[in-house]
């Protein structure tokens, strides 16, 4: 994720900015007057190297973080919620920190939450039998991979260029 923050400009604003990145999967316990009505120089949201917080400036020109508007904040959100919609049944990897995320099938979603199917059971969804579901708050695509086969001389001849190394399969 790149480096992104929203200077927040008053008490409302900060409510507004705060849900924004809740509908994001951002959970926070930031609350008060870091603002830039209040003069706070801790008033910038978002995000550098993987941590939500709320930054100084410093911290923002240290860290080459681009300030957006709340505009382009409310955009991410409504492609992130336009671009992954998954079905029960769907594959899907969750993560409970935002970090390590794991292959599971999907169960439903409600309000800000995500519920998936364990490991262990999987049978018995697929049997259609009883099941556990957990929750979780992030959730991101599973990118199916696909392995390329090639001789050395498609190799020679150019193909399969642009496909990444560990998914090429060298054939006789």
């Amino acid at each position: 994720m790149k480096n992104f923050v929203v200077e927040v400009l008053d008490v409302n604003h900060e409510k507004e900015v705060i849900s924004l990145f809740n509908k994001l999967g951002v959970k926070t316990c930031l609350k008060g007057n870091s603002n830039r009505t209040d003069n706070n120089p801790y008033r910038y949201y978002g995000f550098i190297n993987n941590k939500f917080d709320n930054y100084r400036l410093d911290s923002i020109n240290r860290c080459k973080t681009e300030i957006i508007t709340t505009e382009q904040l409310r955009k991410m959100v409504e492609q992130q919620q336009q671009q992954f919609n998954p079905k029960t049944g769907d594959r899907v990897l969750f993560s409970h920190n935002g970090e390590n995320y794991i292959d599971r099938i999907f169960a439903f979603k409600t309000k800000d939450t995500f519920y998936y199917i364990s490991s262990w059971n999987e049978e018995a969804f697929l049997n259609g039998e009883d099941f556990r579901v957990y929750p979780c708050k992030h959730i991101k695509p599973l990118v199916k991979e696909e392995i390329v086969e090639l001789t050395l001389k498609d190799i020679s001849e150019g193909k399969g260029i642009g496909v990444p190394s560990h998914l090429i399969r060298i054939k006789e």
